[in-house]
């Protein structure tokens, strides 16, 4: 039928939120935005004519209307969802040419599909019959709270090696659509989105969100990825509702925000690592910092990449308020009010778009703007990580920061190469203060020579295969049949098979990673040779000098400065270390390196440089 001939009829009730409506059309192949339109009307039980919601185009000839435009292709489709508005018992669908020069022919019957959400399978066709959609065709709209976390959970049937995508768009009442928040990949075309099939080809998935301030609705699009058909049964469920982000709601956070006296030093971090646990003594360097700049008087809001736990969102400290990244244009909205160099935002390795955006408002308030080189985040995106990273974010940033700093020679030597900055200061990692105290009867002759019977090492942190050399430790274990390894750590890979002199200890705190380290030789940092490890700076190597043992290391940071450190370039260069570490004695000069290195690295040290930079001294 020609586009003309379009005349339909949906028949609504009050359980309908939207329609989707798809229309396969050809114009005989000739690209033409506005080939067409089709103008909708809503109607009540009574025949009077019901307001749609907005935003939609109108004029006075059609009334409410959306254009078709048709590709270069045989056929085009023009899909697009309508709200229901109350009231509204049909919805009316009609066909009229525009500026398309040749006809316009409707292909097959348009695809209408009525939601309803709250019931398992929602999805109908025009009758009322349960129907699935396309994947292409799912397009789905939820009223959501800012500040809320909810669970999105959808259940798709994929073909073997189908793959495809779920778009999540956030919307304000305008239905103008706002930045993702951190749950989500990018991808340049279609924007923020998570896999609509599961790594296994499982075909339920869940993801669980945080709505950003400002946002009125989410959208939810399917958009095909890789060939295979994919249906979806039912409307995705989306739930949680009413759950308030950790333990604040806006309201709170800007009560918490007011009351810091207007002559007190502030300091916002904003930063690649997640949230202070004041219950786990393996905290990150912003989290240690954050802690040492508290102490020393400042106000700090942290705004951690994860969502903290109710029990840490908040007041967890004296001077530290913790919320998640998504707070952040309601926590610089308030601050800004305030003026002056006691204010600070400090970057730690997270130069991404709101930052720079940040800048000049910062600027234009009197605050210092600090940015910290932590990791070498373009390496970090090209393994696979850091999808948000662009180094053109970055280097406007870190050109027009008060200050820079890196914690280690290499990135200090980049940061400073990109930008032409020759200021560029390097503040290294540290030991705890806490460990370096309570270790110290680990860092004595005795304590090596009860060591030395054992001839253990071990390792204490992430096991993950990205970086982690699990082919050169395993290796280095069956060469080193009589050495005994103990790993500690979270991310342990499933399909390791660990030969007998290797055994994985689980996850453990600092305090309880002690009776360990007390029969070690050798601590390891076993990563791998790479670009990407060659900028990190390990605090386990600080924390392992503190135990009073020595290392065994890729080269990385600055660890060839360190005292007791061997480092290797090749798989038999590191069991030829850990057969080194665990045959020869530690002396008393080695010893005493330990304790002069420490009097200089601790985190109390460290934080006194910090204190320096963000006071512009």
């Amino acid at each position: 039928m020609t586009i003309e001939d379009l005349d339909q009829q949906v028949e609504l009730d009050d359980s309908v939120s939207s329609i989707f409506v798809e229309i396969h059309f050809a114009n005989g192949g000739v690209a033409t935005r506005k080939a067409a339109l089709v103008a909708f009307a809503f109607t009540d039980e009574a025949g009077e004519s019901v307001v749609p919601v907005s935003p939609y185009l109108e004029s006075e000839r059609f009334g409410p209307y959306f254009y078709l435009h048709a590709g270069p292709d045989e056929v085009s489709v023009s899909r697009t969802t309508i709200p229901r508005p109350e009231g509204a018992t049909r919805l009316t669908l009609r066909g009229h040419p525009w500026l398309s020069k040749t006809p316009v022919e409707v292909v097959g019957a348009p695809t209408i599909v009525v939601e309803r959400p709250g019931s398992e399978s929602t999805f109908a066709d025009s009758a009322g019959k349960p129907a699935s959609v396309l994947i292409d065709q799912l397009k789905v709209v939820y009223d959501v709270e800012p500040g809320v976390r909810y669970r999105v959970e959808w259940t798709v049937d994929a073909a073997p090696g189908a793959q495809a995508l779920m778009l999540f768009d956030y919307q304000d009442a305008t239905g103008a659509s706002l930045p993702p928040g951190p749950e989500f990949q990018i991808q340049p075309q279609f924007g923020a989105f998570t896999y609509a099939v599961g790594p296994d080809g499982e075909g339920t998935r869940a993801i669980e969100i945080t709505v950003p301030r400002g946002v009125a609705r989410l959208v939810l699009t399917g958009q095909t990825w890789k060939t295979g058909a994919i249906t979806v049964p039912s409307r995705p469920v989306v739930t949680g509702a009413g759950l308030e982000v950790g333990a604040l709601s806006s309201e709170q956070l800007v009560q918490h925000l007011g009351a810091i006296p207007s002559d007190a030093k502030v300091l916002v971090v904003y930063t690649t690592a997640g949230p202070i646990s004041l219950k786990n003594s393996l905290l990150r360097r912003s989290n240690r910092l954050a802690m040492e700049y508290a102490d020393a008087g400042w106000n700090v809001v942290f705004l951690a990449f994860g969502t903290p736990a109710p029990d840490e969102s908040g007041l967890i400290a004296e001077r530290i308020l913790q919320v998640g990244r998504d707070s952040l244009s309601l926590v610089m909205d308030v601050l800004l009010a305030r003026t002056g160099a006691n204010n600070v935002l400090l970057c730690s390795s997270f130069a991404d778009m709101s930052m720079v955006g940040l800048l000049d408002r910062c600027h234009d308030h009197g605050w210092r703007v600090i940015y910290e080189v932590r990791d070498d985040m373009e390496e970090f995106k090209r393994v696979g990580y850091s999808k948000w990273y662009e180094q053109n974010f970055e280097v406007r940033f870190a050109k027009r920061a008060d200050a820079v700093l890196a914690v280690s020679p290499r990135l200090r030597d980049k940061i400073a190469v990109i930008t032409g900055r020759e200021d560029v200061q390097l503040v290294p990692n540290a030991a705890p203060d806490a460990l370096i105290e309570a270790a110290a009867p680990l860092r004595t002759a005795e304590a090596w020579e009860r060591r030395a019977r054992l001839r253990k090492v071990g390792y204490v942190g992430h096991l993950t295969a990205s970086w982690f050399d699990w082919p050169w430790l395993l290796a280095s274990a069956d060469e080193l049949s009589d050495v005994r390894f103990e790993i500690i750590g979270h991310g342990m890979p499933d399909d390791l098979v660990l030969p007998s002199n290797v055994r994985y200890l689980g996850p453990k705190t600092h305090d309880e990673c002690l009776p360990y380290v007390e029969e070690w030789s050798a601590g390891l940092v076993p990563f791998k040779i790479s670009r990407l490890t060659y900028g990190v700076d390990p605090n386990k190597a600080y924390e392992y000098v503190a135990m009073g043992i020595r290392t065994i290391s890729a080269p990385m940071g600055q660890v060839e400065s360190m005292p007791g450190v061997l480092t290797y370039t090749t798989q038999r260069g590191m069991a030829e270390a850990i057969r080194a570490s665990v045959s020869k004695p530690l002396g008393a000069q080695e010893l005493e390196g330990f304790e002069d290195y420490l009097a200089t690295a601790s985190w109390s040290e460290r934080a006194g440089r910090m204190l320096n930079i963000l006071e512009g001294e």
